[in-house]
């Protein structure tokens, strides 16, 4: 897939922190916007970026790497706490992010992915990451089932 080349006034995650657009927010503080992923891996995949504008996680000031850090370890307990799959806790996830077109990175705004795991989920996870990576989103997710995914962790957040 070839890079988006979006000035920051078109980037659609900038237009998240702005509120020119619309997601399923998790958390929102002056460093971090955390929201439901709109084609999610797995129950419960998330996004986290930093509010302000960069493309690469080595372009990060130190303490934006600080803030995006502590809100992803707060998020990944989260996720163990919540009932995200039929009544289900998560019994695992993997945090990844993706730097530059080579690394498949597909909006060119940092962020970082949450993917709650469930046993027994390697082939269908495997599946939608191999159309995940080259840019195939096929199955976006409901609207609402995305909001009370957002609720439950927000909850599970601001118990933490």
């Amino acid at each position: 897939m070839q890079w988006l080349s979006l000035a920051v006034s078109d980037c659609r995650f900038c237009g998240l922190v702005k509120g020119t657009e619309t997601a399923s927010v998790i958390h929102q503080d002056k460093d971090c916007l955390a929201m439901m992923d709109l084609f999610p891996i797995s129950p419960g995949h998330l996004l986290i970026v930093p509010t302000r504008h960069v493309e690469r996680f080595d372009e990060l000031t130190l303490e934006e790497l600080d803030a995006l850090s502590r809100m992803t370890h707060k998020l990944s307990a989260a996720v163990m706490l919540t009932q995200l799959k039929a009544k289900q806790r998560p019994d695992g996830y993997n945090i990844l992010n993706n730097n530059g077109t080579v690394a498949q990175q597909h909006l060119p705004h940092l962020h970082i992915h949450i993917i709650p795991r469930y046993k027994r989920d390697l082939l269908k996870v495997t599946g939608h990451l191999f159309l995940h990576a080259p840019g195939l989103f096929i199955a976006k997710a409901r609207r609402k089932r995305l909001d009370e995914q957002a609720q439950l962790l927000g909850s599970s957040l601001a118990g933490l």
